[in-house]
């Protein structure tokens, strides 16, 4: 990922680069391995292995769920009830605009409902409070820093950088 955020110039170019010899984006790779490493450290931090195993688990849902009701279930609304088209394959869902609007509202409330129960600290965790700040504290820091590329990236288009 950092390197398709480095080719399109919302990292530092660097992160673009090629290796002459391997031809593969070793910056991208060591800045990710690094990156990882610290994930993993942090999780672990005053916790059990099976608490610091759930700490990601429960990371990695809420990450990918994020995206889910705002690119597919919302797209449900925006786009659902055109029908198909000769660009891609679309299915038509049945029961006209309210149809859409039922089948995008589950989708976005299932992923909800699963992003909250990321939330809730197993009954094994000997610090609940710690697994909740350790989650919150990530899933903010993440957003964060994909906010603060958004605008660099942004401001750079504009020749602010």
């Amino acid at each position: 990922m950092p390197f398709i955020v480095g080719v399109d110039r919302y990292l530092p170019p660097a992160f673009g680069k090629i290796h002459p010899k391997w031809r593969t984006p070793y910056v991208s790779i060591l800045v990710q391995a690094g990156i990882s490493l610290a994930v993993l450290l942090l999780s672990n931090i005053n916790e059990t292995t099976s608490g610091a195993y759930q700490i990601l688990v429960d990371a990695a849902t809420i990450f990918v769920l994020r995206s889910v009701p705002l690119y597919v279930c919302g797209g449900y609304q925006t786009g659902g009830e055109r029908g198909p088209s000769t660009e891609c394959a679309c299915v038509l869902i049945p029961g006209g605009k309210i149809g859409v609007w039922i089948a995008g509202g589950l989708g976005v409330s299932g992923d909800l409902g699963g992003i909250v129960l990321s939330f809730v600290p197993p009954g094994e965790t000997t610090n609940k409070y710690v697994f909740s700040a350790k989650l919150i504290g990530g899933t903010v820091v993440a957003i964060g820093f994909g906010l603060f590329l958004l605008s660099r990236g942004a401001a750079e288009e504009r020749g602010v950088f």
